[in-house]
Formats: C-alpha cells, structure tokens, sequence
C-alpha cells in the first residue's frame, strides 16, 4: 500500500449512487450476499483548510448464507476506496480487504494531519502500515512498515517522537523466536 500516483492508490472518480452498474454491485450472487460498507473516520483537518476532514472506507463484502463475513475480493476487486467529505481526492488502496485509519495529528510540521492506514488482507491482521499526507494536492507516503493489529489497543504508540523526529514503530518477524517481534522496528518519518 502506498500514497500517491503510479503506487498502488489511484484518484478515482465518484461514482453515480444512482446509476444501474453501482446499483448491480449490490445484488446477490452465488446465493451470497454482496454488501457495501461505508465506514466513516474523523481524521482531522488533513488539507490545512481549516475545518475537520473524514475519511470514508468503502468496499465491498460478501457474506455467506450464514451472515459470516467471507474472506475474499468481491467480483474479482480487491480495492478498497477511501473518499472524503472535503475537496480531497479518492485514494484506491489495491490489493486490501479493508483500511483501519487514525488520525496521527501533524507529524511533517505542514500544518495539517496526517492519517495512519493499515490495509487488512487475507494474511490476517499481518500487513503493511503507512502514514500518508496531502500535500500540494496530492497523497504521499511518508512512512511504511509492518505491523500485526488485532485490537484497537494494537494501534497506540505506533507513532513516537525523540528529541524532534517522529516514527512509525512496527513489528518485526523471526521465526527463532516464534514469529512477531512486537514493535521491533523504527522508521523515521519524512519531513
């Protein structure tokens, strides 16, 4: 998962809720029922505008005949799309099952937040972490790691600060010592 052009997460047009092809995305196939979540997040002013942004998770969900959440794409799309309530455009998270986002506060000193995506798919709760941040009318990257979240509390202290430097803390992986090596690594975050 990455932020920005040519990297995984595209602008992406809105689509017309009232158009016949978004409407068939939602009917049932194979005697499972394809769902639509929205999921709203409160991340913050993340364009410097001044007024509180939210960030809209959407994707779709199949479930199975006995109301189970189904671990896998829907019609062959692995997108999840992130819109939001402002003039910011869409971020296309390929490859991804769903997006957890937090709003990290200022990290870069532009002013404006930044968020924290974790992307979930079909590995579990194991993938990669990014902080993102708009900027000049743009997503960008500005770190990445691995981490393994579970629970909300998974998602504290991701984020510290020494002497003026922030850094995405994530988990590593030796299979010596029985798999995750919980917050075991330290990448800086561009300014």
């Amino acid at each position: 998962m990455k932020c920005g052009q040519n990297t995984g997460i595209e602008k992406k047009n809105k689509p017309d809720a009232h158009s016949k092809d978004w409407i068939d995305h939602f009917t049932t196939l194979d005697k499972n029922t394809i769902e639509h979540v929205n999921i709203p997040y409160f991340v913050g002013d993340i364009n410097n505008d001044s007024v509180a942004d939210t960030a809209f998770v959407n994707y779709d969900q199949r479930l199975g005949t006995d109301g189970t959440i189904e671990k896998e794409c829907v019609n062959h799309n692995c997108n999840v799309t992130i819109k939001f309530n402002q003039d910011i455009p869409d971020l296309v998270i390929h490859q991804s099952l769903s997006v957890f986002i937090q709003n990290t506060g200022d990290l870069n000193g532009d002013n404006a937040n930044e968020i924290l995506l974790f992307s979930l798919w079909q590995e579990g709760f194991w993938n990669k972490l990014s902080v993102c941040t708009f900027k000049n009318g743009k997503w960008q990257e500005i770190a990445q790691t691995k981490a393994f979240l579970s629970e909300d509390k998974d998602f504290e202290s991701r984020i510290t600060k020494i002497k003026s430097q922030f850094y995405l803390i994530g988990d590593g992986w030796n299979d010596s010592k029985g798999g995750i090596n919980e917050r075991s690594i330290k990448i800086a975050i561009e300014k």
